[in-house]
């Protein structure tokens, strides 16, 4: 499956007032946001592809190049620093997980880069649409809420797509 092209970096400002679910019409904003991607499965990676969306079993993200930014992707994982998840679970943040990854670099990578990388955790999105601060929406984009915005935007993030969206409390 290949992934999908990547588009300018947008900044979206998050409204950061809570949801009141009191007006039964009312929207509640999310965001949808389309992360860097600064990589792929390694070969240790185990995936199921017989099952749609795939399920990643165990995690191999190979870095081809990094921007810098603390959010990452490839289809169907997210990954973050440990400074991010720290950040996350402070905060509390509701349909996340976090599970081990191994981080490898390409030749690529090496070619480029000089420095090191972080350390990073592997963001698994387990969440309900209006339930949980983190979820997969329509074409499988990760979409959160203001508040986990609000903790990410604290962190460099400058090549994420950021992309308001409604959705209603009852979806």
């Amino acid at each position: 499956m290949p992934e999908r092209p990547r588009r300018g970096p947008t900044s979206a400002v998050a409204s950061l007032q809570s949801f009141s679910s009191d007006d039964p019409g009312a929207k509640l904003t999310c965001y949808e946001l389309e992360p860097e991607v600064a990589g792929g499965f390694g070969h240790t990676t185990v995936i199921e592809t017989s099952v749609t969306p795939n399920v990643v079993t165990r995690l191999e993200y190979e870095f081809d190049g990094w921007l810098g930014d603390e959010l990452v992707e490839s289809i169907s994982v997210h990954l973050v620093t440990t400074r991010v998840r720290e950040a996350l679970v402070d905060a509390e943040i509701t349909g996340i997980r976090f599970a081990p990854v191994t981080v490898s670099r390409s030749d690529q990578f090496d070619e480029v880069h000089r420095g090191g990388l972080p350390e990073w955790a592997w963001m698994q999105v387990v969440g309900a649409p209006a339930r949980d601060d983190a979820w997969i929406g329509d074409g499988q984009i990760l979409t959160v809420s203001g508040r986990m915005l609000a903790v990410l935007q604290r962190f460099p993030l400058s090549h994420c797509r950021v992309v308001p969206r409604d959705v209603s409390p009852s979806s």
